[in-house]
């Protein structure tokens, strides 16, 4: 059998839109070395927020200076977010090419499996505000990603018991070193095109926007007497909808079936020793919280390449 080697996939986010929050600190590890971190909140509309992660130590591996580490530092003495100065004196940025983490995780706390993504970045730039004729904002926002994966399968959506039209599609995407499963929404548009050209087994790449809503609506109950209510609630929407995509990779430039298997298989068994873990740190009452999103409790090393 042919040796095949799990390329990491082409995972990556771009962004435009105005700083809602702004949470990045100066701090040291364990090791004592410094570095900066936190999260910016990105609001591309309205309704819609990208969480994106920042760390950036000021020293790289090989002990040389970062030459990033001084430009954060002025980022976060000169931009400004919504949280300080109003929609009108927060700072607009440009992430062109953030780095978009799919990851399958054991939560300390309940010891169950949870998937989910997450975006970073290392570089930044302001974006000068324009303005129409009619002195409306001139700047093109945008939550978009771009992915690389395997197809695991492709279902159709329900909503309750009723199918919405929408296809979810599962893909795995290779990592530096695992593999994480990513779940993707087909909108009802291309449906049947995905279904006519894409199976399961097949690698693609996927284009597509971020969404992450907090939808805010209100009902008004009428009273006979007095005053109205006035009744609030909130959806929150969190999905990746997928809005084109590639024709499926020849042979020679796919991931092989074996391969992915073998890989989801590590990971299984990685997932499997960081739950065994959390349920023997709880019966010793050693529970602290939740698991980072992007590791796995587990001194097993997950391989990169040659399954």
């Amino acid at each position: 059998m042919e040796e095949n080697t799990l390329k990491q996939a082409d995972a990556r986010f771009e962004v435009i839109g105005i700083i809602s929050e702004m949470n990045l600190k100066v701090d040291t590890d364990t090791e004592g070395k410094e570095y900066i971190g936190g999260t910016i909140k990105i609001k591309t509309d309205e309704t819609n927020t990208v969480v994106t992660d920042v760390r950036v130590n000021k020293v790289t591996k090989d002990g040389k200076e970062n030459k990033t580490y001084d430009g954060w530092l002025t980022r976060m003495a000169e931009y400004e977010s919504i949280a300080d100065e109003g929609v009108d004196g927060a700072t607009i940025v440009h992430i062109k090419k953030g780095q978009l983490r799919p990851s399958k995780y054991i939560n300390k706390e309940t010891g169950r499996e949870v998937q989910g993504v997450r975006y970073s970045a290392n570089f930044m730039n302001k974006v000068d505000r324009t303005y129409t004729e009619n002195g409306e904002l001139d700047v093109p926002f945008k939550a978009e990603f771009h992915v690389t994966g395997y197809i695991q399968s492709i279902i159709d959506e329900f909503d309750k018991e009723e199918e919405t039209g929408r296809l979810i599609l599962n893909l795995q995407v290779p990592t530096f070193n695992s593999i994480e499963p990513l779940k993707l929404i087909v909108p009802e548009n291309l449906a049947d095109t995905v279904k006519d050209i894409w199976e399961m087994g097949a690698t693609v790449d996927v284009d597509g926007k971020i969404v992450n809503r907090a939808i805010v609506t209100e009902k008004v109950i009428k009273r006979a007497i007095g005053d109205d209510v006035h009744e609030t609630s909130t959806e929150y929407v969190n999905e990746l909808l997928m809005t084109g995509g590639s024709a499926p990779y020849e042979e020679e430039f796919a991931y092989k079936e074996e391969a992915i298997r073998k890989a989801m298989a590590d990971k299984q068994i990685a997932l499997d020793e960081a739950k065994a873990k959390v349920e023997e740190d709880r019966k010793k009452g050693k529970n602290n919280g939740a698991v980072p999103k992007n590791t796995t409790a587990t001194s097993r090393k997950l391989p990169t390449a040659g399954f």
